[in-house]
């Protein structure tokens, strides 16, 4: 496994319900589950692939728990990120709504990062000032959350702009949609940011999100003939079964000093 030397961080944030750990586990474990577990502050997950050239590239995904919107927590897990997932639920129009607040303290907090995966100097100065002091010092689970008081930010001009998209999920509920296309669409035109519909239940949608992602980042042209071969590859069981025995999944919550060895991490995929 030497030869994936080239990790993109990808980071879901948004409202909680929104599908954001179902589409980590599609991608990861190739399984989904109608059991709902909240994400216990901050999970890393990590899977080698290979895109259509055959590039190596390790793919980490950060499921960001809904509840962290406003927590000291929240900036370790942005900064360094080279794409952000903006992730609401098609058919809760709250989600959606809650987008805009997302957007603007993903924004603020890109903005103050100095690429090195630490939030210190400025950085840190700002993200006391925007996430402010108190709560206790823990985040995650069993953490302490600080007081929200928005300051003027202070960005550094030296900080990476992570790549963001807009993911409208759980698109398999068609009759249940409340989030129409055009609306999806011009949030995304007006944020400047890309934007895709996926399901969680339908591993293509995952898979060609993930795929694309990977691809731009690398600067490599997605192949669609290599995702619908993937796909193919996947028995009717995996696309169709749900897994319903209720058996819990091991977890990891990942404390604010995490690195990006504090993952699990599987074998590699040819994708």
């Amino acid at each position: 496994m030497k030869e994936f030397l080239k990790t993109v961080k990808i980071v879901l944030v948004g409202d909680a319900c929104s599908g954001k750990t179902s589409v980590i586990h599609r991608f990861v474990y190739d399984r989904f589950s109608v059991h709902y577990q909240p994400t216990p502050g901050l999970d890393v997950f990590e899977k080698p692939i290979k895109l259509a050239d055959s590039t190596p590239c390790t793919v980490q995904l950060w499921d960001v728990a809904g509840s962290m919107l406003h927590s000291r927590g929240l900036p370790n897990a942005l900064i360094d990120a080279d794409a952000i997932l903006l992730v609401y639920d098609l058919t809760q129009p709250s989600t959606f709504k809650s987008l805009t607040q997302w957007f603007h303290l993903v924004e603020r907090v890109c903005g103050m990062g100095n690429g090195s995966g630490n939030i210190n100097g400025n950085a840190a100065n700002a993200a006391e000032d925007e996430f402010g002091t108190s709560g206790g010092g823990g985040w995650g689970a069993g953490g302490g959350e600080a007081e929200y008081r928005p300051r003027k930010p202070r960005p550094d001009p030296q900080a990476r702009i992570p790549l963001m998209a807009v993911v409208g999920n759980k698109s398999d509920l068609a009759g249940l949609r409340m989030v129409p296309q055009p609306l999806h669409t011009s949030w995304a035109e007006d944020h400047d940011v890309l934007n895709y519909i996926t399901s969680a239940r339908i591993a293509e949608t995952v898979y060609s999100m993930i795929l694309d992602l990977a691809s731009r980042l690398m600067g490599r042209t997605a192949d669609s003939t290599q995702v619908n071969t993937i796909v193919r590859r996947l028995s009717v069981a995996s696309l169709g079964t749900l897994t319903t025995s209720g058996k819990k999944q091991r977890r990891k919550s990942v404390s604010s000093n995490a690195s990006r060895k504090s993952v699990r991490k599987l074998d590699c995929v040819v994708m």
